[in-house]
């Protein structure tokens, strides 16, 4: 059952993804967004493949959103606990307020904010987050 420490988790995650700045993203960022997902530890060869997958999406990811020259300021996160439902996965509700400021190409969205659609591109990688 999700409790107030993965609810402070998602809360984490939403921030790192939705405030995010070209200029300062670097290696405590990435840490900070790795933090937030899944450690795989279940004692077989497959953990350290999927924990780098992810980590190496992130990078991919930060490679690109440098290119894109992506500026994301958000002023509201509110992860609200009451709402968890289960549905083959928790689920539970935010509130965010959030703003691209500016990136040079809007057409891309996986390459604006982190998230499902990311790391699934030409390449055959699997969802990130």
């Amino acid at each position: 059952m999700c409790t107030y420490i993965e609810a402070n988790t998602v809360k984490t995650n939403l921030e790192a993804r939705l405030s995010v700045d070209y200029r300062t993203v670097g290696t405590k960022w990435i840490n900070k967004l790795r933090g937030t997902y899944y450690i795989f530890d279940f004692g077989d060869s497959d953990d350290a493949f999927q924990n780098k997958r992810i980590t190496d999406d992130i990078k991919e990811y930060v490679k690109a959103m440098k290119k894109n020259k992506v500026i994301i300021k958000s002023s509201i996160v509110s992860v609200e606990l009451s709402t968890l439902h289960d549905s083959n996965g928790y689920f539970l509700r935010a509130c965010i307020r959030f703003k691209v400021v500016s990136a040079k190409n809007m057409s891309n969205k996986a390459n604006l904010i982190f998230g499902d659609n990311y790391g699934k591109s030409e390449k055959g990688k699997g969802s990130s987050g």
